[in-house]
């Protein structure tokens, strides 16, 4: 399992049960797991968006607009899976 998720999984309390190498959560739990992953792919595609952003030499360019996509990509998930 990648480290980061975890992470998430430790941060949202989720039970490791070692002998059968698993994570175990009730479905309240297995809520706030999938909206930190949700939260975390929104975090990257801003973060994203503005390293696009920054390449942008003059207004109107083509990294502008690809720093809009950007966002709107990042919009249309956070209203996909409902996260603010």
């Amino acid at each position: 399992m990648n480290e980061r998720i975890r992470e998430l999984a430790k941060k949202v309390d989720a039970c490791y049960i070692p002998l059968y190498d698993m994570w175990q959560m009730d479905t309240e739990t297995l809520e706030k797991f999938a909206e930190l992953i949700v939260r975390e792919c929104v975090r990257i595609g801003q973060e994203t968006s503005k390293d696009i952003f920054k390449m942008s030499k003059k207004e109107g360019d083509i990294f502008e607009y690809e720093s809009h996509g950007a966002e709107q990509v990042v919009d249309n998930i956070k209203e996909h899976f409902g996260v603010e």
